[in-house]
């Protein structure tokens, strides 16, 4: 299933913060956490995003080849009745029943391609809004997760003041500026 890893990681990020002790005075929404660990987790969920990627790549070679295939077979259908139409060309009528058999399955070829191009357009289209869904939704979680890690970063190393302003150097979700 797409993206088990990474949810995987995400839920031991998760686990990291959750067991997370409280520091003495900081409130209980404030948490110590282990940054090594952290960032060997958020290591393991950016080595993990490149799966997703290929597994994109492999649905559009997919789409390519049945849309060739599709093609291909459509060309051989159409050939083999012009092939049929020439030999049946000893009566006028023969040859030009011949000419509209041709006709139909060339007409049957191409909406079978059509259909198939469709069907995997449309098979390919949905796949990556879902992929891309899923990836926005890793985003947003690691985005949070970062600016949690931040947080307590910050709480660490006694950057914030007693009214939770935050620091000059920093923006609203706790990173340094440059």
């Amino acid at each position: 299933m797409p993206g088990s890893e990474i949810e995987a990681f995400i839920e031991e990020l998760e686990d990291l913060i959750n067991e997370a002790k409280s520091p003495i005075s900081g409130g209980g929404s404030k948490k110590i956490i282990d940054s090594t660990a952290a960032y060997e987790i958020l290591d393991d969920i950016k080595n993990s995003l490149p799966d997703e990627f290929q597994k994109a790549r492999r649905i559009i070679h997919e789409r390519d080849e049945i849309l060739n295939s599709a093609e291909t077979e459509a060309q051989h259908i159409v050939q083999d009745a012009k092939s049929h139409a020439l030999m049946l060309a000893s009566e006028q009528e023969v040859v030009r029943m011949a000419h509209n058999e041709a006709e139909e399955v060339r007409r049957e070829a191409e909406k079978d391609a059509r259909d198939i191009r469709y069907w995997a357009e449309n098979s390919a289209e949905d796949t990556f809004g879902k992929l891309a869904t899923e990836m926005q939704q890793m985003i947003d979680r690691i985005n949070s997760m970062l600016e949690q890690v931040n947080y307590c970063r910050s709480l660490l190393s006694g950057s914030f003041e007693n009214d939770g302003a935050m620091p000059d150097n920093q923006d609203e979700r706790g990173y340094d500026r440059m």
